[in-house]
């Protein structure tokens, strides 16, 4: 008979605020999930290509890795860190889902313009629905709100100008 509200969020993030409050849960949804690929890239014109990499190299030290793991609360790739981490996190099925979970993911793919433009007409509509059909009842509401505010802070400073005389 509780409350109950629903939220996307990534693995991550879900496990850092199920340590927070133990209320909350993590489902993958049964039909399926997006393949999560975190990564590191260096950009086509990148002007410090070797810093870059080296800041990669860096990140891929075990030592370095398995401190990146603990303060951002992410799974790692690294097989070095992820040997080092505890049992509860090492096998849990947030940060490490199981083969039954992964044999549903899909790679998100590069959509036509066609497709997207569509999507974002559709996305467009959904947002702007009105379910009455009246945008003007909003305004009306905010109108009276503000008429209703306003004559109770009226009859509050008659009354105080009353009380002191």
């Amino acid at each position: 008979g509780g409350e109950a509200a629903l939220a996307p969020y990534y693995a991550g993030d879900a496990l850092t605020m199920i340590a927070d409050n133990p209320d909350l849960a993590f489902v993958h949804p049964e039909e399926g999930v997006n393949f999560f690929v975190d990564s590191m890239c260096i950009p086509a014109t990148s002007r410090n290509k070797e810093a870059a990499e080296i800041f990669i190299n860096y990140m891929c030290e075990t030592s370095v890795g398995a401190a990146n793991c603990d303060y951002i609360g992410y799974s790692t790739p690294l097989t070095a860190v992820w040997e080092q981490l505890d049992d509860d996190l090492k096998y849990s099925p947030i940060a490490y889902p199981g083969e039954e979970v992964m044999s549903k993911a899909e790679v998100f793919t590069t959509l036509p313009d066609d497709v997207n433009a569509e999507m974002d007409a559709q996305w467009s509509e959904m947002k702007s629905y009105d379910e009455n059909g009246n945008g003007w009842m909003v305004i009306l509401f905010l109108v009276a709100a503000v008429l209703l505010s306003g004559f109770n802070i009226w009859r509050k400073v008659r009354r105080k100008m009353r009380d002191e005389y």
